[in-house]
């Protein structure tokens, strides 16, 4: 049994070994053999090549890596570039949703001043497109961090050169666009007479800052006229720049433009400071009645005109009592109650603290009257008038 077992292994050994040496004689004689004698062959061609025109040999390896890196960055380049008319077409968009945004603001702005305009009757305002060049360069001083002595005439001189022509705007301001976000300022520093300093210094910003730098757009100016007391608003000359009124003058014109802006409820506190008599009666009380069909106005005063005359639905009478401002008040004598001075103008307390509290109380109430009068008495013969027109013609 041992011996045929022992038979058996060795056998299997010669088998094995046999086979082994038939692989091995394949492989030598096979194509694998020859091509890598083939392969070992090309390499010391090449590399003798390479030592012929005096290259470093061992450099071949990172030669081949550098080429390998470069034509992966090629390929990313061209695949970048095919997508440039898309990127075009996406930042035409955003700056013409920037310029939109701007008109759109401005002719807000626009609408608002008309309509305070046409409610006011007093006011007129007239527009400088782009001529805000102070904070235009404010702006852009806090963009480029400068120091406060940095760069002083050159801001200024470029928001001029920017701004100031109305006929170069568009091309000029397109101009310095395109410079700061190719980060080429050349043509830009020679056109516009930029110090090389200066020009550096835009050059050298970070991309995304020059780009919030180009999107930079000078305001608006807007100038405010009045029209002078009992002027005629087609004369050129009844209307004032509000800058050269008196205090009074601005103050009414200040007032007027708040009463006719918006419609929501507005707090006045002595609206008659620096105002007399006749601006209280003939601006302050007619604008508040008009005023009070479109909003609610609470109207801290000592002035007897403004409540009596400006019509006010509800009257609150306060006072000083030392401990604090508190509502007037009394006890009712019919029915021992505490009776707070508040109501409308016809109401008997009220009336008497007005007269007796307020500057010019009684003459208030007398204009008032005089007033009521003659807009019944124009009631009553508009009526009469309308009744005879209505009257059948006799036959």
């Amino acid at each position: 049994m041992t011996d045929r077992a022992r038979g058996a292994v060795l056998d299997a050994i010669t088998r094995a070994r046999q086979e082994i040496h038939g692989l091995g004689e394949r492989r030598d004689s096979g194509p694998w053999p020859q091509a890598v004698s083939a392969a070992k062959e090309d390499s010391a061609a090449y590399l003798g090549e390479l030592a012929a025109l005096g290259l470093d040999p061992k450099a071949y390896e990172q030669v081949r890596a550098q080429l390998e890196d470069q034509t992966t960055h090629l390929h990313q380049l061209e695949a970048r570039a095919q997508k440039l008319p898309e990127f075009a077409q996406d930042a035409t968009r955003a700056w013409q949703a920037i310029h939109d945004l701007y008109e759109d603001r401005r002719d807000r702005r626009r609408a608002l001043l008309d309509q305070i305009q046409d409610r006011s009757g007093m006011l007129r305002f007239t527009f400088q497109d782009n001529a805000d060049t102070s904070a235009w360069v404010a702006r852009v001083r806090d963009l480029l961090n400068l120091r406060a002595d940095g760069f002083l005439t050159d801001l200024p001189a470029l928001a001029s050169w920017l701004w100031a022509d109305a006929e170069t705007r568009a091309a000029r301001t397109a101009q310095w666009r395109h410079a700061l976000i190719a980060g080429d300022l050349d043509a830009l520093a020679r056109d516009a007479s930029l110090r090389s300093a200066f020009a550096r210094r835009l050059a050298e910003l970070d991309p995304l800052v020059r780009t919030r730098l180009a999107a930079e757009i000078a305001e608006e100016v807007i100038d405010m006229d009045f029209l002078r007391d009992g002027g005629d608003p087609a004369r050129h000359r009844d209307w004032q720049p509000l800058t050269a009124g008196s205090p009074g003058q601005r103050s009414a014109a200040m007032l007027s433009f708040v009463l006719h802006h918006g419609n929501d409820p507005l707090v006045l506190d002595q609206p008659e400071d620096d105002l007399d008599t006749e601006w209280i009666t003939q601006l302050v009380v007619r604008q508040l009645r008009a005023s009070r069909w479109n909003r609610q106005v609470i109207v801290i005063t000592h002035n007897a005109n403004i409540p009596v005359n400006a019509d006010a639905e509800r009257v609150v009478v306060l006072e000083n009592t030392g401990r604090g401002i508190t509502v007037r008040h009394d006890v009712d004598e019919a029915t021992g109650t505490c009776v707070e001075h508040c109501g409308p103008l016809e109401d008997q307390r009220v009336r008497a603290d007005i007269q007796q509290i307020l500057e010019g109380g009684v003459e208030a109430f007398i204009r008032r009257e005089r007033r009521y009068n003659n807009e019944l008495s124009s009631y009553r013969a508009a009526l009469r008038q309308a009744s005879v027109e209505m009257r059948p013609a006799d036959k």
